[in-house]
């Protein structure tokens, strides 16, 4: 049993092949105004020189690092959430920075509410303030689902990252935590700096071509649809609709992608095919349909059974 500590901040952060930019996160968190901080750090399984890094910043009092064979971004993000003391937890990315106030400021902006959110324009959450809805927190995990610039408090988590969900794990994480969350603090701040990595999985352009890997890692988003339909069972019918057509989306986009890759091997062409069609039809067509606009729909349908029609149209629909 874990004690907590009130008033503390634990601030997880999944370390792999990042030593380039890890001192610039390291030392960004140690100059944190807010001092009743611990960071987590876990190493997993690098092999480019991140470890001795977390190491050499490991005499810190207020940085504890863990060394683990390679698990994933989810299973090191587990592993930190078993491992934190703090009441509140938030999470940053290793190869981003954060202001010196961050953590201070997100702790101000969680004083009343469940979850405190920053570095979102007013025009996409419909103004600042606090959101209580369904809907309304749909709409900030569908602009905003990434882990980083939130804090929430820990005993609110009692749930994981999927293990199995490579792409928009993050975004599956938090529709989870909605349903343990009464209400969001939307702050008019900005002070987390999110790195643009040439190559990310999580940027990469809809027009690039992605490898066999790339493509498959993201296509695990199709696996955690069934656990998205489970955490929005009992919502009402105006935030299943937001979640279910950001689904939709993120769906088409797959397809699309496919169609675009760079996979040339007639069995893994097949494969993948098959897998998009199984998955597609089984929780998207089928499942998501009763709240989907009817031109999704029938641009889902074309992309789906005629490929080469649907590719074109997505290209002119989706850049």
């Amino acid at each position: 049993m874990i004690n907590i500590k009130k008033g503390y901040v634990s601030i997880i952060v999944p370390v792999y092949n990042v030593m380039d930019y890890l001192r610039e996160c390291l030392d960004s968190i140690l100059a944190q105004t807010y001092n009743r901080i611990e960071a987590i750090f876990i190493d997993d399984g690098s092999t480019d020189g991140s470890g001795r890094v977390l190491d050499e910043y490991a005499a810190y009092f207020n940085v504890r690092v863990v060394h683990q064979s390679n698990k994933g971004v989810s299973g090191a993000r587990n592993e930190g959430l078993k491992r934190a003391t703090g009441e509140f937890v938030t999470f940053v990315d290793a190869d981003d920075r954060i202001l010196p106030n961050y953590i201070e400021k997100l702790v101000e902006g969680i004083a009343d509410c469940d979850m405190a959110v920053c570095n979102m324009p007013a025009e996409w959450t419909r103004g600042f303030g606090i959101k209580q809805t369904k809907k309304e927190m749909a709409r900030i995990f569908e602009v905003n689902g990434y882990t980083w610039g939130k804090l929430i408090r820990k005993k609110d988590i009692d749930i994981q990252f999927l293990n199995s969900v490579k792409y928009a794990e993050d975004y599956i994480f938090y529709i989870n935590l909605c349903n343990k969350i009464e209400n969001i603090n939307v702050m008019d701040y900005y002070g987390y700096f999110y790195r643009v990595r040439p190559g990310s999985l999580s940027v990469k352009q809809k027009g690039e071509a992605h490898t066999e890997r790339e493509f498959y890692n993201k296509l695990t988003f199709l696996y955690g649809l069934p656990e998205i339909e489970k955490a929005i069972k009992g919502w009402n019918k105006a935030g299943k609709r937001v979640v279910r057509n950001h689904c939709y989306y993120i769906s088409l986009l797959l397809l699309m992608i496919y169609y675009r890759s760079g996979v040339e091997d007639e069995y893994s062409k097949n494969k993948i095919r098959e897998e998009l069609r199984s998955h597609y039809i089984s929780f998207v067509l089928v499942t998501l349909l009763k709240d989907l606009k009817i031109k999704r729909f029938i641009f889902g349908t074309t992309l789906i059974m005629m490929p080469k029609t649907g590719a074109k149209l997505a290209s002119k629909l989706l850049g």
